[in-house]
């Protein structure tokens, strides 16, 4: 991945998740850190994905809450790190989707549609930092 092809919405997402991270003793930033972050933003194309496949406007909350404990299960450090750095895992947020009841191959389909067509948002737009796999 390359930061400095991603949009503002990207990078701001990115350091939410990095700060979340360091902010409750992780060593590693992960893609539940990410989705937390993403899902802060009501209006996200990840928001909006999740409430489309899920045909329920409550979904992200719900996936948030799935999200949140998660989070809670990590591993921590006594003494918060300085440094993180990034996971290379992103197969963890499909089990806990699937647990939520959300398909992540709807969920591909939903965000390429609301990307747009043209393939060149693919490295723009943060939801599918998420849905890569």
């Amino acid at each position: 991945m390359n930061p400095g092809k991603f949009i503002h919405e990207t990078n701001q997402a990115l350091a939410s998740a990095h700060e979340l991270a360091i902010s409750n003793g992780h060593v590693q930033h992960t893609p539940v850190h990410l989705a937390i972050a993403l899902l802060s933003d009501s209006n996200s194309l990840f928001c909006r994905a999740i409430v489309i496949v899920a045909c329920n406007t409550e979904a992200a909350n719900s996936v948030e809450r799935v999200l949140i404990k998660a989070l809670k299960s990590l591993p921590t450090k006594t003494t918060p790190p300085t440094k993180v750095r990034a996971s290379t895992s992103l197969t963890r947020i499909n089990d806990l989707f699937k647990e939520d009841g959300v398909a992540t191959s709807s969920m591909r389909a939903v965000v390429e549609k609301l990307q747009g067509k043209d393939g060149k948002l693919e490295e723009h737009h943060q939801a599918i930092l998420i849905f890569k796999l």
